[in-house]
């Protein structure tokens, strides 16, 4: 049997002015609204319609507590015009975005192309094809710069040489003592010579007198600071290692004294120039002889080797140069040496009367401009620039390098070091 229908009660009519719980039939709460129960959706309806009317404020614009400027500018902007205005400013911002991206990416491809010429720059001067430009930067000595004794010999200094890096310094005298000297504390090390069994074991010949002369005339230094050579009166070439200060090896093969030395750059390989007019060539780590090598007539001076394959020697061979007839008296004085910063424009001299002199050497040219002088007392017998070109230092004795012609009392035998004040290179690495 079918459930009976239930009957919905009918809402009854107020009557007009009638009251209930203390008041009239407007403020009765049942005539007022509808139940909550039913209202209570489409409230929500309209409240989410009116937030997000009233309570987006438009791009640039602000609301006060009430809303009414915001709803202003809501009335007057259009739908279309307002995705009209925030289409612009968007566009705006991706604009400036990428402006300023691509001004980044212009920076760091100009940095990166700046530091690649650097760079290659650096590998050209290191290897001898380019050279660096210092001479213009040197400045004029102050009042306060001078020469500095840095280590003492008891006899006049024949020779110096500075490490690679320019941190370790060399130095040796007539009485054939060889030093191993800190550039910055000036804190020296002294090389014992090994008695005349270990030479002759080390290849060395035996000595034509007596006894052996140790007077040593030339030093080199090897790029990776492992090997010292020394060369001089008894015409061998010594092989020394650096970090125990013993001697390794003794070269010989030149019929006279040892006048020079130098190592390749960045090689083991090592050249010798000697007064018997030959130049010969060793290798340091195989400890061999590799070549000689002939041209001079006349006992070779001094020498330097720009590259593995390409050396510079001077000797005592004749000239067609005419030298000048007029000339001061006192402005003659014999060079005793020369000295240049490998791979650059800036040389030195050092002279019997005891002056230093810096030099440009003129790119265009083969000659050379004057700088400044240095003065130091003594006669100057050995020269070094550093590699930052910064400072020199001169080996320097009473006498001159290769004999006892001239006598200078007041002078220190040692090593002396002078700074080189230059200007910032804004590009240096």
């Amino acid at each position: 049997m079918a459930p009976r229908p239930r009957k919905r009660a009918s809402r009854p009519k107020p009557r007009p002015g009638s009251r209930r719980g203390g008041g009239g039939g407007d403020d009765d709460p049942f005539f007022e609204s509808e139940p909550k129960r039913r209202r209570g959706g489409r409230d929500e309806d309209i409240e989410s319609e009116d937030s997000d009317d009233d309570g987006v404020a438009p791009l640039g614009g602000g609301f006060d507590e009430d809303g009414d400027e915001g709803g202003k500018e809501e009335d007057e902007e259009t739908v279309g015009e307002k995705k009209m205005r925030m289409a612009k400013e968007w566009l705006q911002k991706v604009t400036e975005v990428a402006k300023r991206g691509q001004e980044d990416e212009d920076e760091d491809e100009s940095g990166g192309r700046r530091v690649a010429e650097l760079l290659q720059r650096k590998q050209l001067e290191e290897s001898g094809r380019k050279r660096r430009e210092i001479a213009a930067r040197v400045l004029p000595p102050g009042p306060q710069d001078g020469f500095k004794v840095l280590v003492k010999h008891r006899q006049p200094v024949t020779a110096v040489a500075l490490s690679k890096d320019s941190d370790k310094g060399f130095s040796a005298s007539k009485d054939g003592i060889i030093m191993h000297w800190d550039v910055e504390t000036g804190k020296c090390e002294k090389y014992i010579w090994p008695s005349e069994n270990v030479l002759v074991s080390h290849h060395a010949k035996p000595p034509v007198s007596a006894k052996r002369s140790k007077q040593v005339l030339a030093l080199a230094a090897s790029s990776d600071g492992r090997y010292l050579a020394s060369g001089g009166l008894d015409r061998h070439i010594h092989l020394w290692d650096v970090r125990s200060r013993e001697h390794i090896q003794a070269f010989s093969g030149h019929r006279g004294p040892i006048s020079c030395l130098s190592f390749a750059p960045d090689s083991s390989e090592l050249f010798s120039g000697s007064f018997d007019r030959s130049i010969m060539q060793w290798n340091a780590e195989d400890r061999t002889y590799m070549n000689c090598l002939y041209g001079h007539q006349n006992e070779i001076l001094i020498m330097d080797a720009l590259s593995k394959d390409r050396i510079l020697t001077v000797a005592r061979d004749q000239n067609g140069i005419h030298k000048p007839e007029n000339v001061p008296s006192a402005a003659q004085s014999w060079v005793g040496t020369v000295a240049a910063r490998r791979g650059s424009d800036l040389a030195a001299s050092g002279a019997g009367n005891g002056l230093v002199r810096l030099w440009a050497i003129k790119p265009d040219s083969k000659g050379v401009e004057p700088l400044f002088d240095l003065k130091l007392d003594g006669f100057v017998n050995s020269l070094a620039i550093a590699k930052s070109g910064r400072f020199i230092v001169a080996g320097v004795g009473q006498e001159p390098r290769l004999g006892r012609w001239g006598l200078v009392r007041s002078a220190q035998n040692g090593v002396a070091i002078h700074p080189i004040r230059l200007k910032d290179e804004k590009e240096d690495l």
